[in-house]
């Protein structure tokens, strides 16, 4: 735009008295190259008669404006004016305040903040916003899970398009091989059916999401609102644009290989997983020998709660035990489930749950460190532990023993993999191309082309899961317009899960 000047000089609150004004006029107008005509005074220019004088000049065109008067985090009401470069020159607090009154220090400054002013005005211009050209609505949603079906849901239910990745070849994550999930509604007593069945219908009959089962991302480029990510279905690539991205890639068990202590690796001990699997296929066996299980032992924090695996907790495993002894009940009234805590935790509802478990005769929870897993014969084992109630030493045999093992985030193995290669990189291309010959590449989520990096970096302390930790905007990702939902961004319940990926 063509610049027209207003230059005003607010001569109260001692600024009139601490420098020449007439001299400030003259030397602001000279070294600041604007006509002498255009300086004004004003004994209180915030006053209703002081403002009437700038805003009469706007009507008559004037659009640079330059305020010599009191510091401008003052008054900024009373001197905003739309449509105008408006720069407020800082007197009082810089000059009258700070200075002897009338001296040359005094004036000089005065002079050279006016005219820095100008130069500022001079040279600066309106801001204009920078508008992107042809973005994308279309968000992509990395997992078929509960978070991400859910988030799909909730964007597709909102008018948005809807692109849903899924690496498996059905729907549903962990969530579709469960054999049933804990109560929801009052009193808390029967298993349900899981919901996420419920779910996949209703994506894949939602005229907004584009479903690509057995999927990865190949690629991911560009930037926020220009995202082209190419997406690989059966060795076939085709590539889309997308405006933003809702990460859900769900979680993997904890490597129970890493539990012998635990007795992993025995015929007869098996992971919360396997156990499901195995209630959803009928009777609850034993593996060496395929007799009914009649004494399940259930070991709590396998692996969580750990600094030597998992150092945190992983949200769900104590109502998984707990709903995993009531299929022991339900499928042999004689069988017995004992569950060896450290803590149980069971917020919100499930707290009711928990309580009616404690009910049943036959289930027995007791709070202990187990020590050890040994042979008892017969296939049978025996649960080493220290009760720490009572403080002694118990010894339980048991036939089949459950370890509910932990919460691995999706994000963690690739992250652990370009940790270790950042610090070979530092040693030297030998180290590095030891380090890439010698350690197997994890399933990446997102391949970025960003300099930064292929994928979302951890925060130290974050275990791997993707969790900005920013305050005003926690959904978001350390990259802008790539967003974390459930189990990626921490451990979290099935029903937490859901409120979580529906923002």
């Amino acid at each position: 735009m063509e610049k027209k000047f207003g230059v005003y000089i607010c001569t109260g609150c001692g600024i009139g008295e601490a420098v020449n004004i007439e001299k400030l006029k003259t030397r602001t107008s000279g070294k600041g190259k604007v006509s002498a005509d255009i300086v004004k005074e004003h004994p209180i220019l915030c006053s209703p008669e002081g403002l009437e004088v700038i805003k009469n000049d706007i009507k008559a065109g004037t659009n640079t404006i330059i305020i010599g008067a009191c510091s401008p985090r003052v008054k900024y009401e009373e001197f905003d004016f739309p449509g105008t470069i408006t720069e407020r020159v800082n007197l009082r607090e810089f000059v009258a305040w700070t200075q002897e009154p009338m001296s040359s220090d005094a004036q000089s400054l005065a002079d050279d903040y006016m005219v820095m002013g100008i130069i500022k005005t001079q040279k600066g211009d309106l801001p204009e916003p920078s508008i992107l050209q042809d973005l994308s609505k279309t968000i992509l949603v990395i997992g078929g899970g509960i978070s991400g079906m859910t988030s799909a849901l909730e964007a597709a239910n909102a008018g948005y398009q809807v692109v849903l990745v899924e690496k498996e070849a059905e729907l549903g994550g962990w969530g579709a091989k469960l054999y049933k999930q804990t109560p929801r509604e009052y009193p808390y007593e029967k298993l349900e059916d899981p919901i996420v069945f419920n779910k996949i219908k209703e994506v894949e009959s939602n005229p907004n999401i584009k479903v690509y089962k057995s999927s990865i991302i190949e690629k991911t480029d560009g930037q926020p609102g220009l995202l082209d990510v190419t997406i690989r279905t059966n060795g076939t690539s085709e590539t889309m644009r997308v405006g933003a991205v809702i990460m859900a890639a769900g979680w993997k068990p904890y490597d129970a290989s890493k539990l012998e202590h635990l007795g992993y690796g025995k015929p007869n001990v098996i992971t919360n997983v396997q156990m499901e699997e195995m209630a959803k296929k009928g009777k609850i066996v034993r593996p060496s020998d395929g007799k009914e299980a009649k004494k399940v032992a259930f070991i709590q924090c396998a692996g969580s709660r750990d600094p030597n695996h998992l150092p945190y907790c992983s949200s769900f495993c104590c109502a998984t035990s707990l709903k995993q002894a009531k299929y022991v009940r339900e499928k042999n009234i004689d069988a017995i489930a004992m569950i060896f805590y450290k803590d149980i935790r069971t917020p919100g509802q499930t707290e009711i749950f928990y309580k009616n478990m404690q009910n049943d005769p036959g289930v027995l929870l007791t709070k202990a460190d187990v020590t050890g897993i040994s042979d008892g014969g017969n296939g049978n084992l025996y649960v080493e532990a220290d009760n720490t109630l009572l403080g002694e030493k118990i010894r339980v045999e048991a036939d089949l023993i459950v370890l509910a093992t932990g919460v691995v985030p999706a994000t963690r193995a690739p992250q652990e993999y370009l940790d270790g290669l950042t610090e070979a990189q530092k040693k030297g291309d030998n180290a590095k191309n030891a380090y890439l010959d010698s350690t197997p590449k994890p399933e990446f989520i997102l391949n970025l082309t960003y300099r930064q990096g292929p994928e979302i970096p951890s925060l130290e302390g974050a275990y791997g899961f993707a969790d900005s930790n920013f305050i005003c905007f926690q959904y978001e990702t350390r990259r802008t317009g790539i967003y974390a939902a459930g189990c990626v961004r921490q451990p979290m319940t099935m029903a937490d899960a859901t409120e979580d990926a529906a923002g």
